[in-house]
């Protein structure tokens, strides 16, 4: 499931990394088992001839702080690291994402020491003797405020008396969130520093890093040294907020589990060739944490490649909740309206038909306003839904055939098939379905020779769309798999 490179062991060190609940799922190298069910890319910058060979197993390709050229080809991007302000975005960004266990216990502020100085396991720019001198020198810290952590690679450091000196601990993200300001620069430490609850200070080696760290929102106190701003915002501490943890984007984490474990754990993504055609993954058009939507070249239709977390439930809420959000008032209390648009449609369907009864069969009725439009009109109508509540609701209050059913189900597909109608109609109903083909096909055996298929869809080319695409596509619903754009 996790590899590093084709054929490449994972080495010892980096099996110690592994979230405990993916151990067991994890393969060592490419070349111990025939197909995976996730692919995770963590190369900074993945190689053609590596991403080809990914395609080839045609599953979820995921890649963790991607910054080459493939970044846009993979089927979902988690970045951890800040990145270039021009690259293009991930589904999520988590700081989390670095780390594979529970961050330590947290003391509370005032029970802390005040400053921590670390810079690495060399220093070659003698960041902690800069910081050292402007610390005693010329803010009188008193030196018992103060320790070093001491890189096993260091020169020999000049520690004013009473100074604590922490030789190259092994433990030292443990030993954070003892402090409250922890002086670093840009790399895992200033996020092992933020995730302890403490303030990162950030003394950068070269403009490269400082201009990294000018996307996070931490103190920035110089380049090669601290700088006068730097003095500043040193002799004004007390100002700077304690910071929040970084949130876990809304995952339900279990105890002791990273969030990266837990992603990796619920992510299934069904959705990889277009549900159209199924020629393509085609093109990403946009990225959100529940997933990705992309534009397939060949029948110029938009598709979702769904992150999986969760199935959609079509309960009772998602007609009275869920639909009073997005249009001010429950589905039964549009239930009028929704019937006037369905009598509208029926006349167009009647011009298509003979004269005489016609049987019709409305996939995905609700709670039937189409339904009893089509029996006012002549029709001999009946219905298919996966709702219980909508369901019974048909039977019961418009005396109308319902049958509970998702419309992939076989024993559906059997049943209509032996008893072949004149129409069938999916309002709004279509774009749910994943596998477009099947679905067509099963329609196909329903109908009667001449008979009609009547649906709508929201569109890909529609005004809201072409206004602002990201916006629109947000607003999508999330078990909405496909946009039809032709």
């Amino acid at each position: 499931m996790l590899s590093p490179q084709k054929g490449l062991s994972i080495p010892q060190g980096l099996t110690k990394m592994i979230p405990p609940s993916l151990v067991n799922r994890v393969h060592t190298s490419w070349d111990s088992v025939e197909s995976f069910d996730i692919i995770l890319l963590d190369q900074r910058c993945t190689s053609i001839e590596l991403f080809k060979d990914c395609l080839g197993y045609n599953v979820p390709i995921i890649a963790l702080d991607e910054g080459g050229d493939r970044r846009d080809d993979m089927d979902f991007l988690l970045d951890s690291l800040p990145g270039k302000k021009l690259r293009s975005k991930a589904n999520i960004e988590d700081r989390n994402f670095l780390f594979f266990k529970e961050p330590p216990m947290s003391l509370p502020w005032e029970n802390r020491e005040n400053f921590l100085i670390s810079f690495g396991n060399e220093d070659p720019r003698g960041l902690t003797q800069k910081v050292l001198k402007v610390l005693t020198k010329k803010l009188l810290v008193p030196a018992g405020q103060i320790t070093v952590v001491k890189g096993p690679l260091y020169t020999p450091l000049d520690v004013p008396e009473g100074v604590k000196i922490l030789d190259a601990p092994d433990n030292l993200s443990e030993i954070m969130p003892q402090y409250k300001w922890i002086f670093c620069s840009l790399g895992i430490t200033v996020f092992e520093a933020y995730r302890a609850g403490s303030i990162p200070l950030l003394v950068n080696p070269s403009k490269y890093h400082q201009n990294m760290s000018k996307q996070l929102e931490f103190p920035l106190l110089g380049t090669g040294g601290i700088s006068l701003r730097g003095m500043a915002i040193l002799k004004n501490l007390s100002s700077l907020e304690i910071p929040l943890k970084y949130s876990d984007q809304g995952l339900s984490l279990q105890q002791n589990e990273s969030p990266l474990a837990h992603l990796l754990g619920s992510l299934k993504m069904n959705t990889l060739l277009c549900p159209c055609c199924k020629k393509s993954r085609g093109r990403v058009l946009e990225r959100f944490p529940r997933g990705t939507y992309r534009k397939c070249p060949d029948c110029k239709n938009t598709y979702y490649q769904d992150g999986g977390t969760r199935e959609k439930l079509y309960e009772s809420s998602y007609f009275f909740e869920d639909y009073k959000k997005q249009y001010g008032k429950t589905y039964l209390q549009d239930f009028d309206h929704i019937k006037s648009m369905g009598q509208k449609r029926l006349s167009i369907i009647r011009s298509l038909l003979k004269k005489g009864d016609m049987t019709l069969c409305d996939l995905g009725c609700a709670f039937g306003p189409f339904l009893l439009a089509a029996k006012e009109s002549g029709f001999q109508p009946m219905g298919v839904d996966i709702s219980a509540d909508a369901v019974k609701w048909v039977n019961q209050q418009l005396n109308i055939p319902a049958v509970l059913s998702s419309l992939t189900d076989d024993k559906l597909y059997e049943q209509l098939k032996s008893k072949p109608v004149d129409v069938i109609t999916l309002w709004y109903v279509i774009e749910h379905l994943r596998d477009q083909d099947d679905l067509l096909h099963r329609i196909y055996n329903w109908l009667k020779p001449g008979g009609v298929l009547a649906f709508s869809t929201p569109h890909g080319k529609g005004i809201s769309q072409q206004k602002n695409r990201r916006k629109f596509l947000h607003s999508s619903p999330r078990d909405h798999f496909i946009i039809y754009s032709l």
